[in-house]
């Protein structure tokens, strides 16, 4: 389950078990936060979360 859950929401493992999450970055030799924005979503090709983070985006 922590491996999975390191994949999958790399971001609340790590701020909940920051250990446990260094520990599978150098296991797996990967970081999945450098994949992912700050609340889990996909980065794109700008370098931005895809999502919005459960925030309303601002209007212009």
């Amino acid at each position: 389950m922590v491996s999975e859950a390191f994949f999958e929401t790399p971001g609340l493992l790590n701020e909940q078990y920051p250990a446990v999450y260094t520990q599978l970055r150098a296991f797996y030799r990967q970081d999945p936060l450098v994949r992912l924005g700050p609340c889990g979503a996909p980065v794109n090709a700008n370098g931005r979360a895809d999502a919005h983070c459960g925030k309303i985006p601002d209007s212009d």
